[in-house]
């Protein structure tokens, strides 16, 4: 038996930890994870005493994931130390951080069954395909393993891991991925890399239904949940899967569920569908942003104003809640620009506006253009985890910044109560502060509230708990 910690900052349960904690418990391994600060962590490593550490990271975190990998280190701890996650599927040379013995690019499942078999048989474990592995002064850098072809062999995600925590008890909703993959080339996000990283392999791949509604009934039977929340970038990549799945879902499961749709592949069929079942909570999807030429020539995104509006007019006919996704601070992005994207929240009048500041990811294309123009330089990367730049700040270096940055956080505002557009047309022109952020956290948090439908005095506790347990 090898025992794995999973080490975290964030108080979110991750279905990549799951997964892996899942397929470890099935092969006779013991799993943990574990939270807190850098001294905390060295605290408990000491006294679990584990034969692998991992951690999971986002670009996002990876400043974190060094710091904290190398705290370790300088304090005795010799246990492997491995990292897995986007970051380094994308960008493995995160390898080079002092702190850091393995990467694990890819789907992790069978990679670090791999590995903790080895380690459990004392076996070489620097051969091991997805993973690159810092021996003595070397890096073995190893291929990616074909992805799992039969999604319906992997266990069901270890919930357990996380429920020994108050934090996670008693949850109004969980998470569910029913699918891997994704056809589409958007220029900001990690499939299409991903699917130049597996060019030899079909990437895009379904669970069965009935596996799916399986695993629904068994969690929302186990943790008496009442909204399964599915992760997955489209549901409706499928029309005869998803058609199939919501037949059996309105028959088996009796809690509500909310999805992530495509809007150019809504057709009233499908709408009608997600409207019969009378358990549809919400459907999520990403205008992005309300110019056209930015959302496809510029992020690639491959929909049109008309295919949003069509796809809002069935939704609204259906009166199902619409929860939009917007961006902020895109590449040649300007303040007429940005107004775009308030009036066409302003029309559609979704449930729910949740909005962003637009991160350049390293890897991705549209990163790899603004490099080459000079927008961002490879030093911004270091930023992106860092406050004000993690969640309220852009890094980008271009004609109109500042205000479409402010912009964004008075987006909610103007499309909410439009009166307010004149003070606010001023307000932007001033230099980026706090007191715009403060005006940005509320308003999203009063957006978020609806979304979770939670009072604002559980909605502050719950805020303030995390933020004290990742301080």
């Amino acid at each position: 038996m090898v025992f794995v910690v999973f080490v975290q900052d964030i108080w979110y349960e991750f279905l990549g930890v799951m997964y892996l904690s899942a397929i470890l418990k099935k092969n006779g391994h013991k799993t943990e994870i574990i939270f807190g600060n850098k001294k905390s962590i060295l605290q408990q490593i000491k006294k679990l005493k584990p034969d692998l550490i991992m951690f999971s990271s986002m670009t996002l975190q990876h400043k974190w994931v060094s710091e904290v990998s190398l705290f370790l280190k300088k304090r005795g701890i010799k246990t492997p130390i491995v990292v897995g996650g986007p970051h380094v599927t994308f960008f493995p040379e995160f390898i080079d951080e002092p702190g850091i013995d393995i990467v694990c690019r890819g789907e992790g499942e069978y990679a670090i069954l791999e590995l903790t078999e080895a380690i459990h048989n004392k076996k070489d474990f620097k051969k091991i395909k997805n993973l690159w592995v810092k021996d003595k002064g070397k890096i073995y850098k190893n291929p990616l393993r074909p992805l799992i072809k039969n999604l319906d062999e992997l266990p069901y995600p270890d919930r357990e891991i996380y429920k020994k925590y108050d934090f996670f008890k008693g949850k109004d909703s969980e998470v569910f991925l029913a699918m891997r993959g994704c056809p589409y080339n958007c220029s900001f996000c990690f499939n299409h890399s991903w699917n130049n990283t597996y060019s030899f392999h079909n990437t895009m791949r379904f669970r069965s239904v009935d596996n799916v509604i399986d695993e629904i009934s068994q969690v929302v039977k186990k943790y008496k949940v009442n909204t399964v929340m599915f992760v997955d970038s489209s549901f409706n990549l499928n029309k005869e899967w998803i058609l199939e799945f919501l037949k059996k879902y309105k028959k088996r499961i009796n809690v509500q569920f909310s999805i992530n749709v495509r809007a150019n592949l809504i057709d009233e069929e499908v709408v009608k569908a997600i409207a019969d079942t009378k358990r549809c909570a919400s459907v999520r999807f990403a205008i992005e942003v309300g110019s056209e030429r930015l959302r496809n020539d510029i992020l690639r995104k491959g929909l049109t104003d008309k295919q949003i509006m069509n796809a809002v007019r069935l939704f609204k006919k259906y009166k199902l809640n619409i929860i939009v996704f917007n961006m902020f601070g895109l590449p040649t992005e300007t303040t007429e620009d940005a107004y775009e994207t308030i009036k066409m929240n302003r029309k559609i009048n979704p449930a729910v506006i949740s909005c962003y500041v637009f991160v350049p990811f390293p890897g991705l294309d549209i990163t790899k253009d603004m490099l080459k123009k000079g927008i961002i330089t490879t030093n911004d990367f270091a930023r992106l985890g860092v406050s004000p730049y993690k969640m309220h700040r852009s890094v980008l270096k271009q004609k109109d910044i500042n205000e479409v940055n402010n912009l964004h956080k008075f987006n909610i505002l103007a499309a909410r109560f439009p009166f307010f557009l004149p003070l606010i047309k001023q307000l932007i022109k001033l230099p980026p502060n706090r007191i715009y952020d403060y005006v940005y956290n509320i308003s999203q948090g009063l957006e978020w509230m609806k979304w979770m439908r939670v009072g604002p005095v559980r909605f502050a506790i719950d805020a303030l708990k995390n933020y004290k347990k990742v301080s």
